[in-house]
């Protein structure tokens, strides 16, 4: 039968949380198989350096799970929790050219996609008179409100200070203002709820609608 001595089963093991760290094998694909061919190619050897394995298994999942929260952590503003300006440029490109390549392939497309610009009326007056604390508590207020008055399928970004973008995809023209008015209206309504005395917040609106893209 095939034998391994120690070295080779430790080298065999480190092979194969290197490679699941550059990301070519899931960790699941690490335990189904990689732990399974070690143990069965290097009998006592690979025992013995079971524990060893363990230990880069648990580093490889800690790598793994580092590397997601910083991916959320670069595309999620930190303090809304909607995309960060840079995953919304992005998300805008992605659409935008995907719309592009329809039309050039000749598609007949019916809905149209449109870009909300919101802005927070007077936020400084706000921070000047209630404090940084209530300024941060209003902006996290509005990506709330945002995120979740819109469908799954739009995309909401801060993209700076009190301004955040609202991108519809694939909806009636018509009703864009439609739905301009209502995130105007929850705003303001739920800001009234914050706790603080005469503070109301009113968003001033802007959109721009491009030609049908889906």
């Amino acid at each position: 039968g095939v034998s391994l001595t120690m070295t080779q089963a430790l080298v065999l093991a480190s092979e194969l949380v290197v490679t699941l760290s550059l990301g070519y094998l899931a960790p699941h694909m690490m335990e189904e198989h990689g732990l399974v061919v070690v143990l069965a190619a290097g009998g006592t050897a690979a025992l013995l350096a079971f524990p060893t394995l363990m230990v880069l298994l648990q580093m490889t999942r800690r790598i793994d799970h580092m590397r997601h929260q910083l991916a959320h952590a670069v595309r999620t503003d930190y303090l809304t929790g909607t995309l960060s300006r840079a995953a919304f440029m992005e998300v805008f490109e992605r659409q935008r050219d995907r719309a592009k390549r329809r039309i050039e392939n000749g598609e007949t497309l019916r809905c149209c996609d449109a870009l909300l610009m919101l802005d927070a009326d007077h936020f400084k007056k706000v921070n000047d008179t209630y404090g940084h604390a209530v300024g941060d508590a209003v902006l996290s207020m509005m990506g709330r409100v945002l995120h979740t008055s819109v469908r799954p399928d739009d995309h909401v970004g801060r993209l700076g200070g009190e301004e955040f973008g609202v991108y519809l995809t694939c909806c009636d023209a018509d009703a864009v203002w439609d739905v301009a008015e209502r995130l105007r209206e929850a705003i303001f309504h739920s800001s009234r709820h914050l706790g603080v005395d005469g503070l109301t917040i009113t968003v001033s609106i802007g959109a721009v609608v491009f030609e049908p893209s889906c």
